[in-house]
């Protein structure tokens, strides 16, 4: 009867243990199962950055794309203008004086500018710039044509 009894005890003893042992694997499990769901919505979330990135990453490559075509079309435009410039001068004396001629005061004046430390002092430069003579008078050193 004693070993029965201390075997009942043990057993008794095992089921509590067992018990314990099981809430907190369970526990462990929930926390666990918890965790994967935290990490499951997390890496969605980075997922949706990424392609966001990845999006704006493509527009932004076919912006520049398209920006270094405008760029390339932009400076074929200003070679074929300066080639057209040189040979109408290599054709026309007259023009290739009035292009070495030079410019009037006051339009030389207009591509003069001090420089400037600040945006501020261009702005303030700009607003305080001076009156351009009457256009009804020409102006005495008129570039001519001939």
């Amino acid at each position: 009867m004693r070993t029965l009894i201390i075997l009942l005890i043990v057993a008794m003893v095992g089921l509590w243990w067992l018990t314990r042992e099981n809430r907190e694997l369970g526990q462990a499990l929930s926390a666990a199962t918890q965790t994967i769901s935290t990490q499951k919505n997390t890496l969605a979330t980075l997922e949706n950055k990424l392609n966001v990135v990845r999006d704006n990453a493509e527009r932004s490559e076919r912006a520049q794309l398209a920006l270094r075509q405008q760029l390339d079309h932009a400076q074929q435009l200003a070679i074929g203008k300066d080639q057209k410039i040189t040979r109408l001068l290599n054709e026309n004396k007259a023009l290739r004086d009035w292009y070495q001629s030079a410019l009037p005061d006051d339009i030389a004046r207009l591509h003069t500018r001090p420089a400037f430390d600040t945006a501020e002092a261009y702005l303030r430069w700009m607003s305080e710039g001076g009156e351009l003579p009457d256009t009804g008078k020409p102006a005495e050193n008129q570039r001519r044509s001939e």
